[in-house]
């Protein structure tokens, strides 16, 4: 909420669609919940759910997305991104990652809007490097600044590529933890939470979600508990196309009033290290007014989110019932997810098979000259604290004659120098 701040123009379109006030991602890093609005299920059950390389698993994936449906159904597809390659390229003709900022002659001109219906995905990212790459700037105040630059970016684009017949979703992949002051002296292995990606706060798994679509979908607020996977089903119902049934919900009946909303749990992990069984390390489930997190290495949180919305008391010995409750749906969903995606496929089969059977092969990946935000974090104090690090721990580690292996694709450690 902008309060007495007044409202820049992403603030003010969301209102001009189906507004989800109440939006929970699916994790808080990109790749995580960007693959679950474009394919409707978590990354705990395609596997997406870590945010290291995923070109092996991109590559094999046989889960469908929004870009293959579109596909199947005649449309141009074209990912432009400011970033890498978040999800997997199945049925793009163009994918053009590490793009400069959009300016609308050449967005139109790389979307070639003439001729056939497009589908196009644009990922914004000047506002993520920022607080990814400079996170001792990241203050609300600092937020609000680069946040507005990214709102007139965004309104040059919308004004020439967006038309009133148009269907535009803009979403939010996760939210971000800011800090109450600015640290010039600030580095990121000083805490645990640079600004995201790491725990699940509400700060960073809340998301913004509008569907502004004036032809089908009703100008309205959902205040109800929606998730990321639910943009899929809800937004191809919207539209009438045909989809296989995905663990998201579509809400469409609910948004014209031809049904109550459900009362849903979001399902949230973490993106960095999977465990043995393929799980993230880091999980949680939300409810309208309850949270419970299960980290593999610090143990769990509970939340009353009602009562403690900043989320200071940890309630998970002193409320054991609520405890077990919120267990309960946590494991539930686990194990749906462990299941993967074939008990819904399987409703659909059909439609599946034609879907899948009609892909062609993925399209180069076109390069830009923008730099990765995470370039700005690897700096000389980060490999000296590293390194540091290793040379205390590494003697222990030979007076008890264990294997050391060491990668480093960043450090600038020389694993043969070392052990």
């Amino acid at each position: 909420e902008s309060g007495d701040v007044p409202e820049n123009f992403i603030e003010k379109i969301l209102h001009h669609g189906t507004f989800f006030s109440n939006f929970i991602v699916a994790g808080n890093s990109t790749r995580v919940s960007v693959n679950a609005f474009f394919n409707g299920f978590f990354g705990g059950t395609t596997g997406f759910n870590y945010h290291y390389q995923c070109d092996d698993d991109f590559n094999e994936s046989q889960v469908i997305s929004l870009a293959d449906i579109f596909k199947f159904n005649g449309y141009r597809i074209v990912a432009i991104s400011q970033g890498d390659v978040y999800l997997p390229t199945f049925g793009f003709d163009q994918f053009h990652i590490f793009q400069d900022t959009f300016t609308p002659d050449r967005i139109e001109a790389m979307l070639g809007l003439e001729g056939s219906p497009t589908f196009a995905y644009l990922h914004f990212s000047n506002l993520h490097d920022v607080a990814f790459g400079r996170p001792e700037i990241m203050t609300p105040e600092n937020y609000r600044r680069y946040l507005n630059e990214l709102a007139e970016e965004v309104e040059q684009v919308w004004k020439r590529v967006v038309g009133p017949e148009d269907v535009a979703v803009i979403v939010s992949d996760h939210g971000c933890h800011l800090r109450r002051s600015y640290d010039p002296d600030w580095h990121f292995f000083f805490e645990e939470e640079p600004t995201g990606g790491i725990f699940l706060s509400e700060e960073t798994v809340r998301g913004i979600c509008s569907i502004i679509a004036p032809a089908c979908f009703p100008q309205r607020r959902v205040d109800s508990l929606v998730r990321g996977v639910d943009i899929f089903p809800t937004l191809l119902d919207g539209l009438g196309i045909p989809r296989p049934r995905v663990q998201g919900c579509s809400l469409w009946k609910a948004i014209n009033d031809r049904e109550d909303f459900p009362q849903l749990c979001a399902y949230m992990e973490t993106g960095g290290v999977r465990m043995a069984d393929g799980q993230a390390i880091s999980r949680g489930i939300r409810s309208r007014g309850w949270k419970y997190n299960r980290y593999e290495t610090k143990g769990e949180e509970l939340f009353n989110l009602m009562d403690d919305p900043g989320e200071r008391n940890n309630l998970i010995e002193r409320s054991p019932g609520d405890a077990d409750r919120m267990r309960r749906k946590f494991w539930n969903q686990v194990q749906e997810n462990l299941a993967g995606v074939e008990p819904f496929y399987d409703v659909d089969r059909n439609l599946v098979q034609r879907i899948l059977g009609a892909r062609q092969r993925q399209p180069d990946v076109i390069k830009g000259e923008r730099p990765s935000c995470f370039k700005g974090m690897i700096v000389d104090t980060v490999r000296s604290y590293l390194r540091t690090q290793l040379e205390h721990y590494l003697p222990l580690w030979r007076l008890r004659l264990e294997r050391i292996v060491i990668y480093s694709a960043s450090t600038g450690v020389q694993p043969s120098s070392m052990i």
